[in-house]
């Protein structure tokens, strides 16, 4: 946005000087710019150039916004799976691209309750494998 307002002031400035009978050559020196820049921006109005494209990820779109919350927004997975059917950009573009849906997703579920009990009342257990020689047979 900022570029568009400096190019559009430049414009402006050679346009008033061009109107105020100084030569091309002049306003080139003055404003520092090219003699031909001065000529190009002289023969059309101004318009702000603006190109529109489109992104590699747009073709996926719906299979992100659907596939994006079920995987918790992780960029890793997502990138991944386009991958397999295609995709050939990189994860940094997948994460750009599904930034803005993670900061409007609100998880269904609330925070996990807590569950206190005093000492003695639970127990936790590790299951392990553990290897017990009896005999030979």
């Amino acid at each position: 946005m900022e570029a568009e307002v400096i190019n559009q002031n430049v414009y402006g400035a050679i346009r008033t000087l061009f109107e105020q009978g100084v030569a091309r050559k002049a306003i080139a020196r003055q404003l520092g710019l090219d003699v031909k820049t001065v000529r190009k921006w002289l023969r059309k109005t101004w318009s702000p150039q603006r190109r529109e494209r489109g992104r590699e990820l747009d073709r996926w779109k719906a299979l992100l916004q659907a596939r994006a919350p079920e995987v918790g927004f992780n960029g890793a997975v997502l990138r991944r799976e386009l991958k397999a059917m295609g995709y050939t950009g990189t994860y940094s573009a997948v994460a750009k691209y599904i930034a803005p849906w993670r900061k409007q997703w609100k998880p269904d579920e609330g925070p996990t309750v807590r569950f206190e009990t005093g000492p003695g009342g639970q127990a936790q257990v590790d299951w392990g494998s553990l290897r017990i020689w009896l005999a030979d047979v």
